[in-house]
C-alpha cells in the first residue's frame, strides 16, 4: 500500500505532462482566411457602380415661417456590401452655392462636417445619415458624401458622389420619403 499512492501521483503527473506536450505541439489559432486581392478589387468596383449607391437631402426644414430664422438639413446616404465583411463609413462635407463661383463649396467649419458609421457588415445595404441645424440663414445647400469601405482598419476603396433626388427609399426622411439634391435654407 505505501507505493500505491506515490504510483498514483506519478501516473497522474505522467498523464498531465503528456497533455501539456500535446497542447504545445498544436496550433492555437488559425487565421481566417479572407477575400484576395483580385476578389477586393472587383468587389470595389462593383460598390462604385452600383444604382444602389446614393446620398440625398432627406431633410429640409426651415423653421417655423420665417426662412431667415434658420432650419436644418439632413443628409442621407445608402451603400452596399461588398459581400465579405467591411466596415462601412460615410464622410457627410455640406455645400453651400456660390454665386461668385457658380458651383457648390466646401463649407470650412467644423460642423460642416461629419462622419457615421452604419456599421460592420458582408450583405444587404446600409444608410446612414446625420442632421445639420443653422441658426439662421444658409443659403442653397447641398453635400458631398464620401463612402469608404475598411477592414482591419486598412481602407479597401472609397467614391464620393454630390446627394442627388429621387430616393423615396431614404429612411428618416421629413417629410417621409423626401429625397432632394439640394435645400434652400433662408
Amino acid at each position: 500500500m505505501g507505493f500505491r499512492l506515490p504510483c498514483i501521483l506519478l501516473s497522474i503527473i505522467a498523464a498531465l505532462g503528456c497533455c501539456a506536450a500535446s497542447a504545445r505541439a498544436k496550433p492555437t489559432t488559425t487565421k481566417p482566411s479572407g477575400p484576395t486581392a483580385a476578389q477586393i478589387r472587383k468587389a470595389i468596383a462593383g460598390a462604385e457602380r452600383s444604382k444602389m449607391l446614393w446620398a440625398t437631402v432627406n431633410v429640409c426644414q426651415t423653421k417655423g415661417k420665417n426662412a431667415a430664422a434658420g432650419g436644418s438639413i439632413g443628409i442621407r446616404g445608402q451603400m452596399p456590401t461588398l459581400g465579405f465583411a467591411s466596415t462601412l463609413s460615410m464622410t457627410i462635407q455640406l455645400n453651400r452655392y456660390s454665386a461668385k463661383s457658380k458651383s457648390f463649396v466646401a463649407l470650412s467649419y467644423v460642423t460642416a462636417k461629419t462622419t457615421v458609421s452604419p456599421g460592420t457588415f458582408a450583405t444587404d445595404l446600409h444608410q446612414d445619415g446625420a442632421v445639420f441645424p443653422f441658426g439662421g440663414p444658409a443659403g442653397l445647400l447641398n453635400a458631398t458624401v464620401t463612402f469608404s469601405w475598411t477592414r482591419a482598419g486598412k481602407l479597401l476603396g472609397s467614391t464620393t458622389q454630390q446627394t442627388t433626388a429621387g430616393h423615396r427609399d431614404a429612411a428618416g426622411g421629413h417629410p417621409a420619403h423626401y429625397s432632394a439634391a439640394q435645400c434652400q435654407l433662408g
